[in-house]
């Protein structure tokens, strides 16, 4: 067991209990995503921790698959999606290089990318599991290279060594852009409640039966970012 998923399964019953941090920009992130999907809509959701956000999309789809590595973290989903009565989700145990390629309509990688050690191979990964039109919704902190990034990566190095803290990947807004490029993404979408928070960026594969973005409004509309503006 690697020293990641240990520190995610002491960590789970704890992760379970908090409170989400700004109810406001997760209501308008699931939201979003719900623009995207339909009743028959079949997602696959990566690191889904303690499942709170594939319970919440579960009304709206025809299926969700929802992976996480930690096997505490599928226990309390598993859990909570039989509270809710919910039975058009899949939890199970696994992590993003044990999937194969897939033709799902959406997938799912919330809080995820910045995690992984290879985000470009990641995002090159979760492109291919998604069928032609289908979208990659992320939500990702882009931490930066400048020297606030730096600072934070001596400062966290060696409790990352101890897993105390789980590794980060940083890289800036420009560089995260270009994985979906790389992978044969289009950006359709993208989204941060402010400066240094998480994107949330909807990127789609080519080709197929396209959904439309989400229309614009006073409620949080989409605006217009340009790709250079975030940390």
């Amino acid at each position: 067991m690697s020293r990641s998923t240990t520190f995610w399964n002491r960590y789970a019953d704890r992760y379970a209990k908090m409170a989400v941090p700004d109810p406001v920009a997760y209501r308008q992130k699931l939201k979003r995503t719900r623009a995207y999907l339909t009743p028959a809509s079949r997602v696959l959701e990566i690191g889904c921790g303690t499942g709170s956000t594939a319970i919440a999309h579960a009304p709206h789809v025809a299926r969700i698959d929802a992976v996480d590595f930690s096997e505490k973290m599928i226990q309390i989903a598993q859990a909570k999606a039989a509270a809710a009565r919910i039975d058009n989700i899949g939890f199970r145990e696994a992590a993003l290089e044990e999937l194969g390629p897939g033709d799902y309509d959406m997938v799912l990688a919330l809080n995820l990318i910045q995690l992984l050690p290879d985000p470009e191979g990641g995002v090159e990964q979760m492109a291919g599991m998604l069928r032609p039109g289908g979208v990659l919704v992320t939500s990702t902190l882009c931490l930066g290279t400048g020297g606030a990034g730096r600072a934070m990566r001596w400062l966290l190095a060696p409790f990352a060594a101890m897993g105390s803290v789980p590794r980060l990947s940083f890289f800036d807004r420009d560089r995260y852009l270009r994985m979906f490029e790389s992978a044969g993404l289009e950006v359709v979408e993208s989204w941060s409640p402010g400066r240094r928070r998480a994107w949330f960026d909807v990127a789609r594969r080519p080709g197929g039966t396209e959904a439309a973005p989400p229309a614009t409004g006073p409620d949080g509309a989409v605006t217009a970012t340009e790709p250079g503006s975030g940390p």
